[in-house]
């Protein structure tokens, strides 16, 4: 007789099981929408890196035939000379107004710069996003920003060839391959096998021995 006292949930097992699949399915998507965001955003991203920085190269190296002077490639200050190069051993660099100071700075120099760095276009970031910045605010604008000192050779490779060839005052947006950047590390916001694009104005250099103003 102590079985008739019990509730009859003959419904309630087909319930449950409903709830859970429910459940697995949601879990599902969500799981889905989030892996499908992080591929949309990153495709392929060492071969996408090297295909952009291909374009760039034929780009710049199409402009500089012309007599494009708004164009320069430069290769790296590491390779020794004469040593057989390959378009990972240059960057680019688009001018964006040129200054008039004498001389360039040399790799144990110090150096006061403005700059902003950004990884290649991608879905939510057009312009490519940002990850490192001396000012505030999304203008590039040397009159808020906190220069960044460092000496030249102390800097990513491509960073530091860049400058070596920069006059004070020059602006340029610098292509840099992720040979001369971080290559296969990881640093933080910058993902393993980026190239990068550096908007740069030189401030100032001083030789060694004398205080960078």
């Amino acid at each position: 007789m102590v079985n008739n006292l019990q509730p009859k949930n003959h419904n309630q097992k087909p319930k449950l099981a409903i709830i859970h699949l429910l459940l697995a399915v949601v879990c599902l998507l969500c799981s889905c929408s989030e892996n499908d965001a992080t591929e949309e955003e990153f495709p392929d991203w060492q071969n996408t890196n090297e295909a952009y920085f291909n374009t760039i190269a034929k780009t710049a190296r199409t402009a500089m035939a012309t007599g494009d002077k708004t164009w320069k490639g430069f290769l790296t200050f590491t390779k020794p000379e004469g040593a057989v190069a390959t378009i990972a051993d240059s960057i680019f660099v688009k001018v964006v107004s040129e200054g008039k100071g004498p001389g360039c700075p040399l790799s144990n120099d110090s150096v006061k710069v403005h700059y902003c760095g950004r990884l290649i276009p991608s879905k939510s970031y057009p312009k490519g996003k940002v990850f490192d910045k001396t000012f505030e605010g999304n203008v590039f604008d040397v009159t808020i920003s906190n220069p960044y000192k460092s000496v030249v050779g102390s800097n990513i490779t491509g960073f530091a060839t860049a400058l070596m060839h920069m006059h004070i005052g020059d602006h340029w947006i610098v292509y840099i391959p992720q040979q001369l950047a971080y290559g296969s590390a990881d640093n933080g916001g910058i993902p393993p096998f980026s190239m990068l694009m550096f908007e740069i104005q030189l401030d100032s250099y001083s030789r060694v021995g004398t205080p960078l103003r």
